[in-house]
């Protein structure tokens, strides 16, 4: 009988032995040999306080606590969406970090609301792989308006991955549009490793009302935006209670990090996810209200107001910080490392990918012609060639404290900042501090990769309008012109924007 790897097709006597239990008498001892040589992957089931279900398939020998990863991170995923994760596994995933146990990886589908035809799809493709994790209750689908999706997964999985992997250092998530350089960001983390509180990845700050406020206003749970922290400096942070506060119906400005990497260290994921009492209560009422509003269906019609369909996922997760009164060491990787994607120069956070990429966002184009050659996969082989050429970060992360003041005693209720139904919009909460730390970095980046002179900007608009060395179509190497040159200030440095090269560039400085 011959002996085959699990990945290639079962013989008829392996079909036997699965399917009866016993072995082939020719087979016997090669039967036993696999058996004994190979733990099994057993089914795991996690039933929550809460009542939620993660269902995994993992390999029953990495169950130790002491065998902890460096990173657990989840990817939320379309469940239809196979050939995405065909291509992560291939590429993102055959590096050197998870096979090492430096990271663990998940792909996170929620099983409520699909189809009978995708659910058992789901299940069959988790049985066969151990990366995989459904989450039994939490919404999903193309029916499904996005935001409360995407909130109920996130949540279930920094719940699941909390006490799946205690021992990790790290805890983060992204999307399946985004390619992650694993080994450099594990590079970018270790640089934070002393550092208490770390929240990284490319910084925002917004503020949404507390659950009360949002149960009582027309709006719901949509909240205020208010600026990048590279291409607009969060002001507002320091001028608030003088900026929206009824907009946003008291709600306290928070920063969060942009859907394509969320990366949190455990003491910030363990106290927004399982010791705050706000995050355990606003997910009780906002699930309630999803299924109140036939499964947050994107009809029309559907009222959508008290449910997760009036906010953003990002900002929720900013928001359970804030109102969980945490004070943080926030990291941000700036628009040179996490950008969108763009095959040339493009303006704004789209453009091409270069070393100095760690996460790329807005890989849309899942299966057919895409990228600088228009071939199939394009854009995300491109991104993964071009990310790949570098396993260290060009510079660190450039560093802000945020600051929560305490309230005053009548304001104090513990973890939850809640308002009444009668002074909904009527507190008014103390503004937190944001402040640079090492600002000789911030300095630096912004001499490096921020503003430039009208001089610069007309020289980068003439060599944008010039030709493409190599057209589009062929094999050799393409330089990636055109764009808008006066929308790239603040958006990083970019090879492709004929920007310095900053890994040179900080290590001119000696650093």
């Amino acid at each position: 009988c011959r002996h085959l790897r699990p990945r290639e097709k079962a013989p008829r006597s392996l079909q036997y032995w699965v399917q009866s239990q016993s072995y082939p008498p020719a087979c016997v001892c090669i039967a036993r040999t696999w058996r004994t040589s190979r733990t099994p992957r057993r089914l795991h089931n996690d039933v929550h306080n809460d009542g939620s279900m993660h269902t995994d398939m993992h390999d029953a020998r990495g169950a130790r606590a002491s065998d902890g990863p460096q990173l657990a991170m989840g990817m939320m995923v379309a469940p239809f969406n196979l050939a995405k994760r065909w291509l992560v596994r291939s590429t993102m995933l055959s590096g050197g970090p998870v096979q090492r146990g430096e990271v663990v990886f998940r792909f996170v589908v929620g099983l409520e609301a699909l189809p009978r035809g995708e659910s058992d799809q789901l299940r069959g493709e988790a049985a066969n792989y151990s990366d995989v994790l459904l989450l039994e209750q939490a919404l999903d689908g193309k029916s499904v308006a996005m935001p409360c999706s995407c909130i109920e997964k996130v949540h279930g999985w920094y719940t699941y991955a909390l006490r799946r992997w205690p021992a990790a250092r790290w805890y983060a998530k992204t999307e399946d549009d985004t390619y992650v350089n694993l080994r450099q960001l594990l590079a970018d983390l270790h640089s934070l490793r002393r550092l208490p509180a770390v929240y990284y990845g490319l910084m925002n700050a917004c503020a949404m009302p507390p659950l009360a406020a949002a149960r009582h206003t027309p709006s719901g749970y949509a909240g205020c935006w208010m600026g990048e922290f590279e291409s607009a400096a969060p002001e507002s942070l320091r001028h608030w209670p003088r900026g929206q506060p009824r907009k946003c119906h008291g709600g306290a400005p928070a920063p969060f990090a942009t859907g394509p990497l969320d990366v949190q260290a455990a003491e910030v994921a363990r106290a927004v996810f399982e010791t705050c009492s706000y995050t355990r209560r606003f997910m009780e009422v906002g699930r309630a209200e999803n299924r109140r509003a036939g499964n947050c269906a994107k009809r029309r019609g559907t009222s959508r107001a008290t449910t997760f369909a009036s906010t953003s996922c990002d900002c929720t997760v900013g928001h359970w910080i804030g109102q969980c009164r945490l004070n943080l060491t926030v990291a941000d990787m700036t628009w040179t490392k996490g950008h969108h994607y763009l095959h040339r120069a493009g303006g704004l956070g789209w453009v091409a990918p270069s070393a100095a990429s760690i996460a790329v966002h807005y890989l849309k184009q899942h299966d057919g012609p895409s990228g600088p050659n228009g071939s199939r996969y394009g854009e995300w082989l491109h991104t993964h060639a071009a990310s790949s050429a570098s396993a260290r970060p060009a510079f660190p992360p450039l560093l802000w404290r945020f600051e929560q003041p305490p309230l005053a005693a009548q304001q104090d209720r513990g973890d939850d900042l809640d308002l009444s139904a009668a002074d909904a919009g009527e507190l008014r909460v103390p503004p937190p501090r944001l402040t640079a730390m090492q600002p000789e970095v911030h300095a630096w980046y912004r001499r490096t990769c921020g503003e430039r002179s009208s001089v610069a900007l007309m020289r980068a608009a003439d060599r944008a309008l010039q030709p493409s060395a190599g057209p589009r179509g062929s094999r050799g190497a393409v330089d990636y012109y055109g764009g808008n040159p006066v929308a790239w200030p603040g958006y990083g440095c970019h090879p492709s924007r004929f920007s310095a090269d900053p890994a040179a560039a900080w290590q001119a400085v000696g650093r």
